[in-house]
């Protein structure tokens, strides 16, 4: 009886390892068109299933420069960025993140502006 309780027990830890991981899946894909930016990108995003996210672009020291788009994701979408940050400035040439933030799971993209 202990066996199988203990068999049992460990089926379902497996189960939530499972669901676990298949959660972290939902985003496939995060592609910049053009790359490197110049004046503008569209950035193109591919989820397998619609999840609540937060998009945004990063400095490099983590800085939240732009929020992109806060909601439920649809499975392939697109936001236009024209390198204004959140008060409207155009963002110097460098290195930028796009930053996915999806429950607990977190994807970024490096992107670099050019000029």
């Amino acid at each position: 009886m202990k066996k199988a309780a203990l068999i049992l027990g460990l089926l379902g830890i497996m189960m939530l390892g499972v669901l676990f991981a298949q959660e972290a899946d939902a985003l496939k894909e995060i592609k910049a068109n053009p790359e490197p930016v110049e004046a503008s990108t569209d950035i193109i995003f591919v989820f397998n299933k619609k999840v609540p996210v937060q998009i945004s672009i990063q400095n490099g020291f983590g800085d939240v420069i732009k929020s992109l788009y806060s909601g439920v994701s649809e499975l392939n979408f697109k936001i236009h960025w024209n390198r204004t940050d959140d008060f409207g400035n155009y963002v110097p040439a460098g290195a930028y993140y796009i930053v996915v933030t999806e429950g607990r799971y977190t994807s970024t993209k490096k992107t670099l502006i050019l000029k």
